[in-house]
């Protein structure tokens, strides 16, 4: 928690909304997660991913921790030092099959309520954001450059 606390700004407050102001990079697929762990590896540094908006009702939560995870072992980064949160719209649903999915990290526009229950159910080791605005780098945007990302990564 130190970690990702001290990294990123991130601390709950307004009645257990979590604040982040880290660099995310949102990912469309797999060639997308590979591509910005790849890149984070070189530069041995914690990664925010994020899915595109209600990917958990969309492709689901397992094909998306699957990415994840075929991508991490890749890369052979620490799966402690990737940050990868699926967004679920506002279905309270969707992010309850992310916790039964094992997706470590939520992104999901729900009361303060329902953010602290889902921040509970899926242990310390996990957050939970709103959906607030936040900057990202979007990776559907094919002009992007891996010096572009590794500059976002360092920001």
């Amino acid at each position: 928690m130190g970690l990702l606390k001290s990294y990123a700004g991130y601390g709950y407050g307004d009645g257990g909304r979590l604040t982040h102001n880290a660099p995310f990079i949102i990912v469309h697929n797999i060639e997308h997660v590979r591509r910005a762990l790849r890149v984070a590896a070189s530069l041995k540094c914690p990664t925010f991913l994020l899915s595109t908006p209600d990917a958990a009702g969309t492709i689901g939560p397992a094909v998306f921790r699957d990415m994840i995870d075929i991508s991490i072992k890749e890369t052979n980064l620490d799966p402690d030092q990737v940050f990868a949160f699926i967004d679920c719209g506002s279905n309270t649903g969707h992010a309850l099959k992310a916790v039964q999915e094992r997706c470590r990290h939520i992104r999901i526009n729900a009361s303060s309520e329902i953010l602290v229950k889902l921040r509970e159910m899926l242990g310390p080791d996990s957050r939970v954001i709103d959906a607030a605005p936040i900057s990202t780098l979007n990776l559907e945007d094919t002009s992007i450059s891996d010096e572009a990302i590794r500059n976002w990564l360092n920001t």
